[in-house]
């Protein structure tokens, strides 16, 4: 069955755990749909350049425990791309004080109409948010994008809100390989501006991934693109 048709018994749960966690004080319910001209993620162009959409949804717990997941879907018909695909996670949260936090999380991360066989992995990930503009991540994964060796992924997070419906944010950060990747490592970086409005957002980005070909022989080098996204959120 293609993804895109998979993608709605994700929203009709969606909706009606959202009925439910309403009721719930002890629940923190998100949910967001979104179109995105295309999918980049830590500089790996997913889609070939083709539009994406996006739903997602997440449910943060008062005890500090957290579970998400969402499913991607293109228009692609590129054999060399991930053209669809799924990310679950689960973890748990710990303030340190009124601005920092530790949180440690397990992730999946699915894909479907990709070529050269399996690309899922695992992936282990250490978030220390020093304060509520700065975090610094750790990812940690076995068997990166089914590529059969081992990978460490530390990034710096940034945000600040310039006003109530206006925010900037952006991320960097370098992919190490320790078995026998083509290449060492590759390196990314995003930078981005939010704007909401209500419930809806529309966000544009400047994303520059390097060496993720070789890396991973994914996909053509992203390079640096402008990616626009436009949503709503619950």
């Amino acid at each position: 069955m293609p993804i895109t048709l998979r993608m709605l018994p994700f929203v009709a749960a969606t909706c009606l755990f959202a009925s439910v966690a309403a009721a719930n004080d002890s629940v923190d319910f998100r949910a967001t749909a979104e179109i995105r001209s295309e999918l980049v993620q830590r500089g790996l162009a997913y889609a070939d350049g083709d539009a994406v959409g996006l739903v997602a949804a997440s449910v943060d717990w008062r005890s500090g425990l957290f579970a998400g997941a969402d499913v991607f879907s293109s228009i692609s018909d590129s054999s060399r791309t991930l053209r669809d695909g799924w990310t679950a996670y689960a973890g748990w949260f710990r303030p340190l004080g009124d601005n920092s936090a530790l949180a440690f999380s397990v992730r999946r991360y699915g894909f479907g109409g990709t070529f050269g066989g399996h690309w899922d992995f695992d992936e282990f990930r250490a978030d220390w948010h020093i304060s509520r503009n700065v975090t610094l991540s750790l990812n940690r994964s076995e068997d990166y994008y089914g590529r059969r060796y081992a990978v460490w992924v530390p990034e710096l997070g940034l945000a600040y809100d310039l006003n109530e419906r206006v925010s900037v944010s952006g991320e960097t950060g370098m992919a190490f390989a320790d078995g026998e990747a083509l290449i060492d490592e590759y390196w990314y970086a995003r930078a981005g501006l939010s704007i909401a409005l209500q419930r809806f957002h529309v966000a544009f980005d400047m994303i520059h991934g390097s060496d993720e070909f070789e890396f991973l022989g994914l996909s053509d080098p992203a390079g640096t693109r402008a990616v626009i996204s436009l949503g709503i959120s619950y």
